[in-house]
């Protein structure tokens, strides 16, 4: 049983993720939104996210990719292009899908970057309950059981019953 001081202590770390985790579920739900209009739009959404993808990673583990795979195309006889393409959006988009294009990939850029942020911020709340002697992968758990208590409920009688099949009393 935790103490008054610890219990107000586990409920501010609880509140905290839990306000966090719904900053970080609000966010996933816009940049879907946002995926979702920019494929609308016709735009080449793979290929947006893939990019934005690579522009985080390393550019020298990725030139040296790029470089390992043109060997191996070279190697069975498959041309592999790793270069960049000129191409001129307008030949395939008009003027205010590009603009707006160009806003959309800006806007999930930023989104990306929330999300990458709150993730740090979870970590960080973690990272602080632990250092107050908390078991930090329980903390997530709590606030799972208190968004749907009724869920919990019927996982943990599922889990007894099967307990019991096997043998195992708790």
């Amino acid at each position: 049983m935790l103490g008054d001081n610890a219990a107000t202590a586990l409920t501010v770390y609880c509140d905290r993720y839990e306000e966090t985790l719904k900053e970080r579920d609000a966010l996933t739900d816009q940049r879907k939104k946002l995926l979702k209009e920019m494929k609308g739009l016709g735009l080449p959404v793979a290929g947006i996210k893939a990019l934005l993808a690579d522009a985080k990673k390393d550019q020298e583990k990725l030139q040296a990719l790029r470089e390992d795979k043109e060997l191996a195309g070279a190697l069975l006889g498959h041309p592999v292009f790793t270069g960049e393409v000129q191409k001129e959006v307008g030949d395939t988009f008009a003027d205010d899908t590009v603009d707006v294009g160009r806003q959309r990939v800006t806007d999930l850029s930023n989104l990306e970057g929330e999300i990458v942020e709150t993730g740090a911020s979870l970590k960080e709340i973690l990272a602080d309950a632990k250092s107050e002697g908390f078991a930090p992968k329980l903390i997530p758990e709590v606030v799972k059981i208190r968004r749907d208590p009724e869920a919990f409920r019927e996982t943990s009688q599922l889990l007894s019953t099967y307990l019991t099949a096997v043998g195992v009393s708790v």
